[in-house]
């Protein structure tokens, strides 16, 4: 009776069901913010409300709009790069890269993952450069999860630059701490993490994945690409 009442109602405010994702959430408690008043008996004796979030000067004044199209930017190259065959095409030029050994090509993946995080952010490192990873690794016969875990993993280590990551670019739009302050603090971190990155995909990611052999799941998948 309840799930036959839920599904009525799901449908009847949303009646395209892919539409109702995570964005939903979000925007449904961001209007409630602009609605729901700071004093309750303000607006029952006084019928003023003053709700908890405010255009002005909330979001005029305050509100970081920098993280939101750093956000937005860096999904729309990641989605148009895909849609465009960018990724694809990108994986047939570095086949060349195949005669390197897995564990070198490893290594090399994930300093220049780490490295290149600090400049155009990790959300489209991992949307971008995964489905390249996953489609080299299946053309060179490597098992995807042994460059697609360490590249996740090293495109998180975003300590030291402002632009590496929403969450950086909020500490940093305090002012309370410096782009040169985050660069000497966060170099130490970022190096002891890519140590320990490349040595538990070594040891514990080949134990839990068995990242040293070509799986079946990626033979299934493998196939040649028609530029």
């Amino acid at each position: 009776m309840y799930q036959a009442y839920k599904h009525n109602v799901v449908t009847v405010l949303f009646p395209v069901y892919s539409y109702v994702t995570d964005g939903t959430v979000a925007m449904t408690v961001s209007l409630i913010l602009f609605i729901w008043p700071t004093d309750i008996k303000l607006l029952w004796r006084e019928g003023e409300n003053i709700p908890l979030v405010q255009w002005r000067p909330h979001m005029t004044e305050r509100f970081p709009w920098q993280l939101v199209f750093l956000t937005m930017g860096t999904n729309v190259l990641a989605a148009g790069s895909e849609a465009g065959g960018l990724a694809d095409w990108i994986a047939e030029v570095i086949q060349v890269l195949e005669v390197i050994p897995p564990w070198v090509m490893m290594i090399l993946i994930s300093i220049f993952l780490s490295i290149i995080t600090e400049f155009i952010g990790n959300s489209l490192i991992v949307m971008v450069f995964l489905p390249i990873l996953a489609k080299f690794a299946e053309r060179s016969l490597v098992n995807p999860i042994y460059y697609m875990l360490p590249a996740t993993t090293c495109s998180m280590l975003s300590f030291m630059t402002p632009v590496a990551s929403p969450l950086t670019a909020l500490v940093h739009s305090t002012g309370l701490v410096t782009t040169r302050q985050m660069v000497l603090t966060g170099a130490v971190p970022k190096f002891i993490c890519l140590l320990l990155t490349l040595l538990f995909v070594n040891t514990l990611g080949d134990v839990v994945f068995q990242v040293r052999s070509f799986p079946v799941w990626a033979a299934a998948n493998k196939t040649v690409l028609k530029l």
